[in-house]
């Protein structure tokens, strides 16, 4: 079990069972209380979460401020522990920074009190901070305590009895968001966010009441579904697939995405759809092959208890949620999901909507397709290679912790590896970026070889899912070829690690002409040993003699 160390300001008392979270995934190392600054100065390389409250921090009323440079510099002093681990250490840091303090509401009435001009300044430099350095995670904990009532998460009696500021419910509120940053790092956010239409995207049924009796838009109720959709267009817009399942008359549904003024959604935010009277979970299953996506990257959302009951049962994959009863709470609650969230979003996310439609329309064509090499090479495809660069390290990031299916060892990058990766002579990387006459697909693949000598090693290589069967593998393992040959490699060699959702890659090697390695060509390659899996298999060729088919569809 890996250690995660977890220091901070203020006392956090080891032994409390709030920890207890934590301690199914991390060994947790909370050392000695009051030596934060040592901990974020020692440069062994292990995930550490900083708990910072301000009042421990910076005793405030000896601040002298007189301009923002006088308080900068007090924070930067204050700062420099952490500044110092992050230029040292590409290993996870987690800040959960605590600013609030009762105050009175007549002193902050006309100008900011001296605590919140300091607290906002020590946010702001955080926040600067995740922009220079990939491996840093921020927690504001007066956002997470103020949802649910600040004063419920600190106790002053801890803190007077054994200087822990905070108190049950605070600690373990703190578990769970470290909790939470944690599980993001390691396993990607849901991909689609599947909606029921009737008493879901508006009030009735759309059937029997009409377009004009449907609640949507207005006053009361029907502003509480219209802000819903603007909440699931907010997650389209980070690059959530928005699909609708619902058992209704299609030209219904249509209409009153097309006529109805309150509608918030577009007919364009949505990028599929099963609009009929099927079983949801088989119209599901359907959608996830339109779609070349895994059920378990499926929200499914109904109103409907029995709808819920019967998704949990047919495709305990997909995460049904158990919505609130009450209709003004969903804004709220589906903004909250952090099932959807991601700790940012690139100018690819934006165009996913889009994207997704392509594919739909592609495998719509295909289905009609009797003669697959016509098909193919009517596609116009156009691959290109680009490097693993700042600009690009995001998507990368994207991809490595997204794709699935098409992925020969499921190794989960973070953009600082990437970053490491980028710059190390002993990598060569790509990215690839594609398009045929169903659109720009964007940056879909990405290849990781780690270069040895003569030998290279495939650490990496995968291919999203939206564009597979089009065999743009087959040119991405080609093009490798190609830039190793011209290292001067001689030999590559290569791993598949199944995992329960790659079967569909593992005759990818040796359909490309890669043998099972064996004794003797590992002892050649002896110094890749350490990076072999267990449980992978093992294949090596000759780079000069390695012929890649279906070259001639690109």
């Amino acid at each position: 079990m890996n250690k995660l160390k977890i220091t901070g300001t203020s006392n956090l008392l080891p032994r409390n069972k709030a920890w207890d979270v934590l301690k199914k995934n991390w060994s947790l190392d909370f050392g000695i209380y009051g030596d934060w600054a040592q901990v974020l100065m020692n440069e062994e390389d292990y995930p550490a979460v900083w708990v910072m409250c301000l009042k421990d921090l910076i005793e405030i009323d000896s601040v002298v401020i007189e301009n923002e440079a006088t308080i900068s510099k007090e924070i930067d002093i204050r700062l420099g522990p952490l500044v110092y681990r992050l230029e040292n250490s590409e290993a996870t840091t987690i800040v959960a920074f605590l600013t609030w303090a009762q105050e009175s509401v007549i002193a902050g009435a006309r100008s900011q009190s001296k605590r919140l001009r300091v607290a906002r300044r020590i946010e702001a430099s955080l926040y600067t901070l995740t922009d220079r350095f990939p491996s840093l995670y921020v927690i504001s904990l007066d956002e997470e305590f103020a949802e649910k009532g600040m004063d419920s998460f600190l106790d002053a009696r801890n803190y007077y009895l054994s200087s822990c500021r905070f108190s049950f419910r605070g600690l373990d509120c703190l578990a769970h968001a470290v909790g939470d940053i944690l599980h993001r790092i390691a396993h990607a956010a849901h991909k689609v966010l599947v909606l029921d239409c009737d008493n879901t995207l508006w009030g009735g049924v759309v059937g029997e009441a009409g377009l004009d009796g449907i609640a949507l838009g207005g006053d009361g109720v029907g502003r509480a579904y219209a802000d819903f959709q603007r909440v699931a267009r907010f997650w389209a817009k980070r690059g959530i697939i928005l699909a609708l399942l619902s058992k209704n008359n299609e030209q219904d549904v249509w209409d009153v995405f097309k006529k109805h003024p309150g509608m918030q959604l577009k007919k364009s935010d949505i990028a599929t759809s099963r609009l009929n009277w099927c079983p949801k979970p088989n119209n599901l299953l359907e959608l996830a092959e339109e779609l070349g996506l895994g059920v378990d990257s499926f929200i499914f959302w109904d109103d409907s208890p029995f709808e819920r009951e019967a998704m949990s049962e047919a495709l305990p994959q997909v995460r049904t949620l158990k919505v609130p009863d009450d209709v003004n709470q969903w804004p709220a609650y589906l903004q909250s999901l952090s099932e959807l969230a991601t700790f940012s979003v690139s100018e690819e996310d934006r165009k996913k909507v889009e994207q997704y439609r392509q594919r739909a329309a592609y495998v719509a064509e295909r289905k009609l397709v009797t003669d697959e090499e016509s098909f193919l090479r009517s596609l116009e495809m156009i691959p290109v290679a680009l490097p693993l660069a700042t600009e690009t390290l995001s998507r990368a990031e994207q991809l490595c912790m997204k794709t699935n299916q098409f992925n020969l060892r499921t190794i989960r990058y973070v953009k600082a590896d990437l970053q490491k990766i980028s710059h190390s002579p002993d990598y060569e990387a790509f990215l690839v970026q594609f398009k045929d006459r169903f659109g720009n697909h964007g940056i879909v693949g990405l290849s990781i070889a780690h270069v040895l000598q003569d030998v290279a090693f495939l650490d990496t290589f995968l291919l999203s899912c939206r564009v597979l069967g089009r065999r743009l593998e087959c040119w991405m393992l080609d093009h490798l070829v190609e830039r190793l040959k011209k290292r001067g490699c001689v030999r590559l060699l290569a791993e598949y690690v199944p995992t329960a959702k790659n079967a569909f890659v593992a005759a990818f090697l040796p359909e490309q002409g890669l043998s099972p390695v064996t004794e003797e060509v590992l002892s050649k390659a002896f110094c890749f040993r350490n990076a072999l899996d267990n449980s992978g298999q093992c294949f090596t060729c000759e780079v000069a003699s390695l012929n890649i088919n279906n070259m001639e569809l690109f």
